[in-house]
Order: structure tokens, then sequence, then C-alpha cells
């Protein structure tokens, strides 16, 4: 068991930058389309950017956006495309931080506990 948990976290804990920097770009992608295409929604969303350092949180209007799917209100096949990936990227990115996450301290619970 204790090897199946290393390999775990050592998995997940190599995928986490390329996801989070996969979902970064779905983001800027979609952020980008909306700044172009649709600049009322972009202006109302606070005119949203992907940068490092940012101190966006998921309650923020701009991420709010695409995880509640208020990008499929405005009419627009290529932005439904964009806000479905960046809503599976980020989905990706943050499941792989939590099994990594869980991994790691159920290895090390488990090994200080005796359990492993």
């Amino acid at each position: 068991m204790k090897v199946f948990l290393a390999f775990v976290a050592v998995l997940s804990g190599i995928s986490l930058l390329p996801l989070f920097l996969f979902s970064f770009w779905n983001t800027s992608q979609l952020f980008n389309y909306l700044r172009d295409n649709h600049p009322a929604t972009w202006q109302e969303l606070g005119e949203p950017q992907v940068r490092i350092g940012a101190q966006e949180n998921m309650d923020s209007p701009s991420i709010r956006y695409f995880t509640t799917k208020r990008f499929l209100e405005i009419h627009d096949p290529e932005l439904h495309t964009l806000g479905f990936n960046a809503r599976r990227a980020v989905h990706w990115a943050a499941s792989s931080f939590f099994v990594f996450m869980f991994s790691f301290l159920a290895l090390v619970t488990g090994g200080q506990m005796g359990w492993l």
C-alpha cells in the first residue's frame, strides 16, 4: 500500500504543473475571446486577465463566469467551446491537486501512525 500511495503521489505531483499551465492557458483564451468579441461582457466581468500573481479566488465574477456556465447565455459556439475547455482544464488541475494532497497526507500520516 505504501508503494501504491507513493506512486500516486509522485504521478499526481508531476502532473500538477502541466495541468495548471494548461488551465491558465485555456482561461486566458476564454478571456481574450471575450475581450475581442464580446467587450460588454468582458467589461462586466471586470476586464479579467490571467497573470502570474493575480489574487483571483473561486468567488470572483470572472471565475464564476465559466464555472457556473454563464458563457452559455451568449449564443456563440466558439465561446461555448472555449468555456467548456476552461471548465474542464480547471477541473482536471484541481482534481490532480486533491489526489496529490490526499495521497501525500495518507502516506505521511499512515507511515507515522504505523498503518502502512
